[in-house]
C-alpha cells in the first residue's frame, strides 16, 4: 500500500482583526497581509466573538477564493447544526 505523507508547517500568531466602519471584520482585508507577508497558502483565524447570520451564530466565515477562513468559537455549539457565512463579511448574502 503506497501512501503519500503530507507535511504541514503551522504558524500560530495572536493578533486583532480590525473592524470596519460598520463593525464588521472583512476577512480579505484582515488576513491578506498575513498571507502575503509570510507566504502562507491559507489563513485560518479563530475568534471568541460570535459571527452572526439571520439564523443566529455562524461557526465558519470564509472567503474561498482568497483561501481565508475565520472560525467562531461561539458558533461551535455541539447541539446546533453548523451554519456558515461565505463571502467577505458576516453577511451571508455577500
Amino acid at each position: 500500500m503506497d501512501s503519500e505523507i503530507t507535511q504541514w508547517d503551522v504558524t500560530v500568531r495572536t493578533r486583532s482583526f480590525p473592524l470596519n466602519d460598520n463593525g464588521e471584520i472583512l476577512l480579505s482585508d484582515a488576513a491578506s497581509s498575513d498571507k502575503e507577508d509570510a507566504d502562507f497558502d491559507i489563513v485560518v483565524g479563530v475568534t471568541e466573538l460570535p459571527r452572526l447570520t439571520s439564523d443566529g451564530p455562524a461557526a465558519l466565515d470564509m472567503t474561498p477564493d482568497a483561501d481565508i477562513a475565520l472560525i467562531s468559537l461561539p458558533g461551535l455549539d455541539p447541539r446546533a447544526p453548523i451554519k456558515t457565512c461565505t463571502g467577505n463579511s458576516h453577511d451571508p448574502a455577500s
